[in-house]
């Protein structure tokens, strides 16, 4: 709540904060599977530095999305905070949540931190067709692979879309250069 709080004038949210991370943990509620809402040790999402790390995650996304427009983003509207927040959370698949993380004790300021880098890697992966929790050094990849077979199944599946989009943008530049 403190995260949600500390970014409300960026945000527009003054006297909203509270609406709004409610409003955040339900649109996650709606993206994720029943299965990641149970509790620890078979799920990590509901421990304090997950919800913490989550969402100042999620919040400077919206931050940095507002910096980007020329108009306010008007975040107090459920259906824009719902889109953005579903954008975000589809990104980090559920199985980060349900997998072994070296690092325990992450509950400090550096714990957080350390998740919201994996948070940021795992969603830089995603983007680029790269297996979820490649250089994500809270998980070991090695036991991520042996335990889900659906991460590989996530990964071709990203890495098609990936190569998709290469090609489609490598043949809107040939486009340009030969009407050019």
């Amino acid at each position: 709540m403190a995260e949600v709080r500390d970014r409300g004038a960026l945000l527009g949210i003054e006297d909203l904060e509270r609406d709004v991370f409610l409003a955040i943990w339900q649109k996650i509620k709606e993206v994720y599977p029943a299965k990641v809402w149970s509790k620890y040790p078979d799920s990590r999402l509901l421990m304090n530095v997950s919800i913490v790390s989550l969402t100042a995650f999620i919040l400077e996304t919206m931050v940095a999305k507002q910096r980007m427009e020329d108009e306010p983003v008007d975040y107090s509207s459920i259906a824009v905070l719902g889109k953005v927040v579903e954008r975000v959370v589809s990104r980090i698949p559920s199985e980060f949540w349900q997998t072994e993380w070296k690092l325990k004790e992450l509950d400090t300021s550096s714990g957080r931190q350390s998740v919201q880098e994996a948070l940021g890697v795992i969603d830089s992966n995603v983007r680029y067709g790269r297996p979820w929790y490649e250089r994500v050094s809270l998980v070991d990849p090695a036991a991520v692979e042996e335990s889900a077979p659906e991460a590989k199944r996530l990964h071709r599946t990203s890495a098609k879309k990936s190569a998709a989009k290469k090609v489609a943008a490598a043949k809107k530049i040939v486009r340009r250069s030969t009407n050019s």
